[in-house]
């Protein structure tokens, strides 16, 4: 996974199925849906969709502390 291999451990990675009631918390807060993929980031959504590999990397790198 591409995500693991730039940031190791730094990156810890959750999949959450909105559709599963012990995820109802994080479903309400982040407005997650069923069709569509969220991403959450230090308690933000920072994407909705899949988003080009570059912008992805940008808003983690502004969110994540440098190593």
């Amino acid at each position: 996974m591409k995500l693991k291999k730039e940031y190791g451990p730094r990156l810890d990675i959750n999949f959450y199925d909105p559709r599963c009631f012990v995820f109802l918390f994080d479903t309400l807060r982040y407005r997650l849906r069923g069709d569509e993929v969220t991403w959450v980031l230090n308690g933000k959504v920072i994407f909705r969709g899949i988003p080009e590999w570059e912008n992805l990397k940008d808003a983690i790198d502004g969110v994540l502390p440098a190593s």
